[in-house]
């Protein structure tokens, strides 16, 4: 591991970069080519680190890498963990080239060379990166000779703790590295904003949800600075099409949001203190800070349909300062609107800003928080289940022309028939 180019640190803070370089190693003597079933290398980090790229570093060239990985927000059911898989495609030991003889390889490298980057919305103190190498073909054996098996030789730090290869097992042989840091926040006025399901108790940078879920945001203001802080303003402009990011960038462009879901608000705003007061806008937000920043702001008591407000600001009161080391949070309620027609790509992005005074050339953003929709598939095999071992194998007979009927919350049905050895399948 190495951070900003160098390994002498274990050290990051916001702006800096932090490079894995996890490697497969493989050894084998073959007289047929063996090949990795589901290969792939899951990479489990803090939702606050955010990815960058991927860089291969071949020298075997066993396989090849898709540079976007697949991205699994609280992997595994561990909420703030996110896990980004990168498909091996084609991974496959060598057979031999000669009549009789075996192939012996031996020692042969492939790297990934991963890069992420902290935001300001990470915790301060020790955190840890895991990287698995996963296939479907591997045993619980420290060794084997079974036909079609490959095994991890590795002697420690090879158990699946995650099920990576979601077989229901997690004492597999596989292969794991950890790579620890350290984050250090920066020493200055640290903004920042999270989200959560209502039901769970873990904000994150991102996360994905369902029509209606009820989403909790959570804006931070922390003065990590040994001086207090005065006349400070914080504004929050909710997604909407074809939105801006809030602060225009060092060229004086507001560059695009990127927003394609638009949750709406449903509560107002709560602080933790007295210190601020809290306004609210139902305004069509500008494409510029000055714009949103001069719209028609109200206190809540004026606000009678809270799924028609856009943004909200609050002023730190006259006379009023956030001394060193104090956190400030907002939070506030919105509800999740109905994504069928969204693609499993799109995302509410979420930012805030923060300036001083009358000093809005000066704001500053954070840019980082997002809320993204789940794309179900549904499926499922017919099969007699001749063996009575409650799952499909080679030895069970497969079931073709039988209905399977799939029923939504507004009891719509849908009636699909399968085809011999031919598992349906439908999308919602």
């Amino acid at each position: 591991m190495s951070i900003n180019g160098t390994s002498a640190t274990s050290t990051v803070s916001v702006g800096g970069v932090i490079k894995i370089t996890p490697r497969i190693w493989y050894n084998s003597i073959l007289w047929d080519p063996r090949a990795a079933v589901n290969p792939k290398m899951v990479v489990v980090v803090d939702s606050d680190l955010a990815f960058d790229s991927v860089q291969p570093q071949m020298t075997a060239n066993l396989f090849t890498v898709n540079p976007t990985p697949t991205v699994i927000p609280n992997y595994k059911g561990n909420i703030g963990k996110t896990a980004y898989e990168f498909e091996l495609t084609g991974l496959t030991f060598p057979g031999s080239i000669y009549t009789g003889y075996g192939n012996y390889t031996q020692n042969k490298i492939d790297h990934l060379n991963i890069s992420f980057k902290p935001t300001a919305g990470m915790d301060g103190g020790p955190h840890e990166i895991k990287v698995i190498l996963s296939w479907d073909n591997n045993t619980t054996a420290a060794s084997s000779a079974a036909p079609g098996v490959i095994y991890s030789s590795d002697t420690t730090n090879y158990l699946d703790p995650y099920d990576a290869n979601n077989n229901g097992n997690t004492t597999d042989r596989l292969s794991t590295i950890t790579y620890n840091y350290t984050f250090v926040p920066p020493q200055a006025m640290v903004l920042g904003k999270k989200v959560k399901l209502s039901t769970e108790s873990v904000y994150q940078t991102k996360l994905k949800a369902d029509k209606g879920d009820i989403l909790d945001y959570q804006v931070r203001v922390w003065n990590n600075t040994n001086d207090p802080v005065q006349d400070l303003h914080v504004i929050d402009v909710f997604p909407y099409a074809n939105d801006k990011f809030i602060v225009k960038d060092g060229s004086g462009i507001y560059h695009d949001r990127g927003s394609k879901i638009y949750p709406k608000a449903i509560s107002g705003v709560t602080v933790n203190n007295s210190k601020f007061d809290v306004y609210y806008s139902t305004d069509t937000p500008s494409d510029n800070i000055n714009g949103n920043v001069n719209a028609t702001w109200v206190p809540a008591s004026s606000i009678s349909d809270w799924s028609a407000v856009t943004m909200f600001k609050a002023d730190l009161k006259s006379g009023q300062s956030v001394v060193a080391n104090e956190e400030v949070t907002f939070n506030y309620k919105v509800e999740m609107p109905d994504t069928k027609d969204n693609a499993a790509t799109d995302t509410a992005n979420n930012s805030v800003a923060s300036w001083r005074g009358n000093n809005l050339d000066g704001a500053n953003e954070f840019t980082d928080s997002q809320v993204g929709t789940h794309k179900y598939n549904i499926s499922t095999h017919a099969f007699y289940d001749l063996n009575g071992n409650g799952t499909y194998d080679t030895t069970d007979l497969n079931i073709a022309n039988r209905p399977y009927v799939l029923v939504s919350l507004t009891r719509q049905v849908q009636r699909v028939w399968l085809r011999p050895e031919e598992p349906m399948q439908t999308e919602i």
